[in-house]
């Protein structure tokens, strides 16, 4: 168990590494490679997520991203991260009710309050709106 533990410090060194380099070719079979050994890994499914969505795989990208929210529940980038996959594929609820749980993680979580501000505005609920800008600068 302890030289599985080893592996998997010495595979998220390696990955977290890669990407300060912007090594994304070498990073993602990193990520795969901790999926296999952990395939919870809260991390290695985040950041395989960003990248489906980056890759505009956003079926993909909601799955990962689920599935990390699963994980690492108290996490509100996650679920912010979710939210603008679920905006990508026009899951209008699905995107609100992610910046919401963003928020109820984290109520001064100014990315989900810009986001759902911006939702609103395009809603056409433009007071709604402005008294969430309102809100997130006062953070």
């Amino acid at each position: 168990m302890q030289g599985s533990n080893q592996r998997l410090e010495y595979l998220l060194s390696s990955a977290h590494q890669a990407m300060a380099e912007g090594r994304r070719d070498k990073a993602i079979p990193i990520w795969n490679q901790i999926l296999q050994q952990a395939p919870s890994h809260p991390h290695a499914l985040f950041f395989l997520g960003q990248d489906a969505m980056q890759m505009r795989d956003f079926a993909r990208a909601r799955q990962l991203l689920t599935a990390a929210a699963a994980a690492a529940p108290r996490e509100p980038g996650v679920h912010f991260s979710l939210a603008a996959v679920r905006r990508a594929m026009g899951d209008i609820q699905g995107e609100w009710d992610a910046l919401e749980q963003a928020l109820k993680i984290d109520p001064h979580f100014f990315p989900a309050r810009l986001a759902m501000g911006m939702a609103l505005e395009k809603a056409g609920k433009t007071r709604q709106a402005a008294r969430i800008y309102k809100d997130a600068l006062a953070i």
